[in-house]
Formats: C-alpha cells, sequence, structure tokens
C-alpha cells in the first residue's frame, strides 16, 4: 500500500499469484503485437477474472436476477467510510457486539480483520473470521450501504453457499472484497474504490484509496 499526501492505496497488486483465488487462473497477459516485431506499437490483451485482487461484488455474482456490475449507483463506492480495527478478533465469527462503536456512522463501512497480516506476508489468507447475521443487521441500522472488507470473500473460504452474501443483499449492503487494511488505521476516511464500467459483468477489479 502506497502512503502519498494522506492517500493510502489499500488495493492489491493484479498479477501476484498470492491474490488470486486458490485454483483459478485469474490473470493473463498476451502480447499481440510488438515493436521488436515491426509494429508500430506495444499491444495487449489482458484476461482476468472480475473477482480478483481488491474487488467489487455485483449482485449477480451471488444472485440470479441481482444487478451487474455497470447497474449499481457509483455514489456507492465513494465517499465518507468509516474503517473498523477487528483484527483482534480470534475467532470464526464477527459478532455484533465487536462491531459495536460510538459516533457518526457512515454509509461506507471497512472492516479489517487478521487477513491483513496475512495479505502483508504475501499469502492468500484462508483463516478469517466472518460476520454473524446479527452484525449484518446492526450494520444495516447504522444505514451503510457498502461494506469493504479485507477478507478475499464475507464468506468463509470453505463455504458450500453465499449466505452472508445474501444477508448482505437482503439488507442492500454491496460488498467490497481483499482490500489491503494493513497500514490503514480505526478512523474516518474518504473512500474512492471505483469499479471498471464492464456491461453486465458480475464483479470488478477497483483501485481504492483512502483519504484521510
Amino acid at each position: 500500500m502506497h502512503n502519498l499526501n494522506n492517500f493510502l492505496d489499500i488495493s492489491l497488486p493484479i498479477g501476484q499469484d498470492y491474490t488470486s483465488w486458490p485454483s483459478f487462473e485469474s490473470y493473463k497477459l498476451t502480447h499481440i503485437s510488438s515493436t521488436s516485431e515491426g509494429a508500430g506499437f506495444f499491444l495487449t490483451r489482458l484476461t482476468l477474472l472480475t473477482q480478483i485482487a481488491t474487488h467489487i461484488d455485483a449482485p449477480s455474482h451471488y444472485l440470479k436476477a441481482g444487478k451487474s456490475i455497470d447497474e449499481i449507483p457509483i455514489d456507492v463506492f465513494m465517499g465518507k467510510a468509516r474503517l473498523l480495527d477487528l483484527s483482534s478478533v480470534e475467532g470464526s465469527v464477527i459478532t455484533a457486539q465487536d462491531c459495536i462503536r460510538q459516533g457518526q456512522w457512515t454509509e461506507r463501512v471497512l472492516l479489517k480483520t487478521r487477513a491483513s497480516k496475512s495479505w502483508h506476508s504475501q499469502c492468500f489468507p484462508c483463516d478469517y473470521p466472518v460476520l454473524e447475521k446479527p452484525a449484518v443487521e446492526y450494520l444495516s441500522s447504522k444505514g451503510v450501504r457498502m461494506l469493504a472488507t479485507d477478507t478475499p470473500s464475507v464468506d468463509e473460504f470453505s463455504c458450500k453457499s453465499p449466505r452472508v452474501h445474501l444477508w448482505l443483499s437482503e439488507y442492500d449492503i454491496y460488498i467490497m472484497e481483499s482490500a489491503y487494511l494493513f497500514e490503514a488505521e480505526e478512523g474516518y476516511y474518504e473512500l474512492i474504490a471505483l469499479p471498471l464500467n464492464l456491461k453486465g459483468a458480475d464483479g470488478s477489479p477497483v483501485r481504492a484509496v483512502l483519504h484521510k
């Protein structure tokens, strides 16, 4: 993560093995033309998964009739945000009690868990806590519209069904996953995390930044 003039880059690098979901070929560059071969320009084809590195899930990723990424209001992904440091949570569940905070709430909330230490060590996190439903209900009661987390999924690594995705969808909360929050401290920020305008796509990688 880069820190420049109070901006924190919270995006994982695309093209590193540790930022891709295991067992998926999620990133590939194919050279189409090259100046060394007589062409006037270098040209490269990019192939990647929508759910790579730091990314936003569109509801169509887990709901048959869900919105695609280009159908989500863009203001969801930029504006005031509050970061909750939950890195001390040792179990498999984030409870509503873990999330309770005083002070003003924002429409965007970031959750920093122990997964940040794995990303910092350039390891894909497989062991991390996920929200229980009362915690989702608590965040919704505070007016949260977007949840960003440092975990590779809001569900468990080995989950068979996307239950936490569905709970968040039930309360109209959009999801960003795999944020790099190792250097970010609890507090208030301005968040900018814009997805690509991919027509009909079930998600998109983002270049996400925080401004203090």
